[in-house]
């Protein structure tokens, strides 16, 4: 099994003679990745990328949340939560390629009193028997109940992430992800006029942080993200570009 934690398997096929992707195969661990970017707060997203984040007006919003005196702000972490937006990412949201030292998780806080009250600030007031909330609990993610959990176990699949162990997909160059079958690849053939498969690679490559961040880059602004990342070497997000 392959370590889904850090790095993911892309299949393609490419049109080397225009230099673009047609579509491409992968499994849990890219479909996971790609899936999780849906959960990411823009905060996180701007932070991942900060300073070189260019899109719109957003990168100068962020910096100027950043520039404001702490004064400025209710309360200390009201700033650092537009900086810094939690993301609950280990279960429900792994394996995830992105940089995890960039992606700030939240920690739970119980009224060690009354049992009563949960929060993420550590030494907050209890509303209930005005103690501070200091008991550090962990939040058991909804992701299945136990015994479908068990079952899936019992496959040995992963119960972690969004998709089954054992399907592959099919990806288009604008993400779209279809479960892979023989009418949907004619159907993308048939939309690049696509008649002599002998013209066309396959490529395999190895996606890991580096790639997935020039993913996500590719996606906030791009039809055309696997090209782009893979077969675009002059576009101006080729510091992410796979290494050949």
């Amino acid at each position: 099994m392959e370590d889904w934690d850090s790095k993911a398997i892309l299949e393609l096929i490419i049109d080397p003679q225009n230099s673009k992707v047609i579509c491409a195969s992968a499994g849990k661990g890219f479909i996971d990745f790609i899936f999780s970017l849906l959960k990411l707060p823009l905060g996180t997203v701007i932070k991942l990328f900060s300073p070189q984040f260019k899109i719109g007006s957003l990168g100068k919003l962020y910096e100027s949340v950043k520039n404001l005196g702490q004064g400025y702000f209710i309360t200390n972490r009201a700033k650092s939560s537009l900086l810094s937006p939690n993301v609950f990412i280990s279960d429900l949201a792994t394996p995830f390629l992105l940089d995890t030292a960039a992606i700030k998780e939240p920690t739970y806080y119980l009224c060690n009193s009354c049992k009563g009250k949960v929060t993420t600030l550590r030494n907050m007031i209890c509303p209930n028997c005005k103690l501070e909330m200091t008991d550090k609990v962990d939040f058991v993610v909804p992701f299945a109940s136990h015994s479908s959990s068990s079952r899936t176990e019992d496959r040995g699949e992963s119960t972690k992430g969004f998709v089954r162990e054992r399907f592959y997909f099919t990806i288009t160059d604008d993400l779209i992800v279809t479960p892979p079958c023989t009418m949907s690849i004619m159907k993308i053939f048939e939309n690049y006029g696509i008649v002599d498969c002998a013209k066309y690679e396959l490529k395999k490559v190895v996606v890991g942080i580096k790639e997935g961040l020039a993913i996500l880059e590719a996606s906030l602004e791009s039809s055309t993200v696997l090209t782009d990342v893979i077969c675009s070497p002059t576009k101006k997000r080729k510091r992410f570009m796979i290494s050949q």
